[in-house]
């Protein structure tokens, strides 16, 4: 899971800012270390997804990949630095293929890596897939049930059904989150 401090509100920011903060003490003491290194990582996605971060979108962008870079040169398999890959490769090299071939390889790597399979199921909606798509996301949403992105995961949930043409189970499924069954 996620660590505590990347869940939540400006408390959220202050902490994320702050945990990529400490992540980068630790680096400066020991560079390769990889929980470190996937921490700040990890950091670095929420402070992108929330624009949280100073200059470019891209710039930010290219120093999430060369920190992704670096664990993988020291642990090929790390399935958390495949899947961020994979956000990468979708984010900043705009490859859809190549990005749903990291997010596979992530989950081969870890079967219960729950954001791995919502953006397997993501991914293959952006790709016209959706009638592949609905099963990794209920994936994602059955491995980590208390997510902090589970109503993201939902939502995602809602759409694959529209994009399925399962009107009923999309206005279910958003319904659903909206009163926090």
């Amino acid at each position: 899971g996620r660590p505590a401090a990347l869940s939540g509100g400006r408390q959220c920011r202050d902490s994320t800012q702050r945990a990529g903060e400490l992540f980068e003490a630790a680096l400066r003491l020991s560079p390769d270390h990889l929980m470190a290194l996937n921490g700040l990582a990890q950091a670095m996605v929420m402070g992108w997804g929330s624009q949280w971060y100073t200059g470019s979108s891209e710039g930010h962008l290219e120093a999430l990949d060369r920190v992704v870079d670096k664990v993988l040169a020291i642990k090929p398999d790390d399935a958390l630095a495949t899947y961020l890959r994979g956000y990468v490769l979708k984010r900043l090299r705009k490859d859809l293929n190549q990005a749903l071939a990291a997010f596979e390889r992530a989950i081969a790597i870890d079967p219960n890596l729950a954001v791995a399979h919502n953006y397997v199921g993501q991914t293959k909606v952006f790709l016209g897939r959706a009638n592949e798509a609905a099963e990794h996301t209920l994936k994602a949403i059955q491995l980590s049930p208390r997510d902090p992105e589970l109503a993201r995961w939902c939502y995602q949930l809602a759409l694959t059904y529209i994009h399925q043409q399962r009107d009923d189970e999309a206005v279910e499924r958003s319904e659903e989150r909206r009163v926090g069954k």
